[in-house]
């Protein structure tokens, strides 16, 4: 679906990555707030994406140096600390309830939207891509 959209190759492959990495934890803070144990679902949350910010994303970098346009990095640098920055600013005003999670994953979709829209708007064909990346190789 993502390829019939024209979404490049690393978009895809990092959306699959985060939704894959982030099942079970997800799975198991569920399982936390369901039975009233809070700390372990929040704790839980906070060090799976420390682990997925340095081990994850430090280890891909490590082997293989992305191309990235310094806009683009300072589009997605941008949404990480905003988003770091409200869940902080939320567990800091005491009780992540109802409204703080509505309000958070209306902030990822709207991210994510403007990701794609950005992804669209200023990228040509993975076929146009792929030729430009093989002719600058050689």
């Amino acid at each position: 679906i993502a390829k019939s959209m024209k979404l490049s190759t690393i978009v895809i492959g990092m959306t699959v990555v985060a939704f894959g990495t982030s099942s079970p934890e997800l799975v198991v803070s569920v399982d936390a707030a369901l039975n009233n144990v809070g700390g372990i679902a929040l704790g839980n949350v906070i060090g799976s994406n420390i682990a997925n910010m340095l081990l994850i994303l430090g280890v891909g970098v490590a082997m293989a140096p992305p191309h990235i346009k310094s806009g683009e990095l300072t589009f997605d640098a941008g949404g990480m600390l905003i988003a770091s920055g409200l869940f902080s600013y939320l567990c800091w005003q005491g009780t992540l309830g109802l409204s703080s999670g509505i309000l958070l994953l209306t902030a990822f979709a709207v991210f994510y939207a403007l990701s794609y829209r950005r992804e669209v708007k200023n990228k040509p064909p993975v076929a146009t891509e792929i030729l430009h990346e093989e002719v600058e190789e050689y």
